[in-house]
C-alpha cells in the first residue's frame, strides 16, 4: 500500500479531548518501529471538520482537531512528527507519528496545546 503524502492544511480529527496525559498513553500504546503513534481520522482533500466528524463518528461528546501543519511544526532539532495513512482499523484512520516512542512531559503539552476542542454535534 502506498502512503500518502498529507498537505499542512489537513485536517486530523481525534475523539475527546487530547490532553497531555491522554496523548502519552495514545503513543506509548501503539509503538512501531521505535516511535509511537497516535490514533486519529482524517480524509486527503478534506479540510471540514463537521464533515470528518459526520463521516467517522467519535461516540465521545467532545472532538479535538489539529492540522497536519500544526503536528509538523512542533518538529525541532531532535524531534520529527508527522502524520500518516494507518488504515489498520478504518478507511480514515491516520497516526500522528511521535518522535520516539514515549512521550515527554513538554512534548505532550505542546502537542496538546494545538488542539482545538468542539462539541461533538455528529455524536451516534
Amino acid at each position: 500500500m502506498k502512503t500518502q503524502k498529507f498537505p499542512n492544511n489537513q485536517v486530523v480529527v481525534r475523539g475527546g479531548e487530547s490532553s497531555p496525559e491522554t496523548l502519552k498513553k495514545a503513543c506509548a500504546k501503539d509503538v512501531r518501529n521505535k516511535r509511537g503513534h497516535i490514533s486519529a481520522r482524517s480524509i486527503l482533500k478534506n479540510r471540514r471538520v463537521d464533515f470528518l466528524a459526520e463521516s467517522s463518528p467519535f461516540p465521545n461528546g467532545t472532538i479535538s482537531f489539529i492540522s497536519v501543519g500544526e503536528v509538523r511544526g512542533l518538529i525541532n532539532i531532535q524531534d520529527h512528527w508527522d502524520v500518516i495513512d494507518d488504515p489498520s482499523s478504518s478507511p480514515n484512520h491516520v497516526a500522528i507519528l511521535c518522535p520516539y516512542d514515549q512521550l515527554t512531559d513538554k512534548q505532550a503539552a505542546d502537542l496538546s496545546e494545538n488542539f482545538m476542542l468542539l462539541t461533538n454535534y455528529w455524536r451516534k
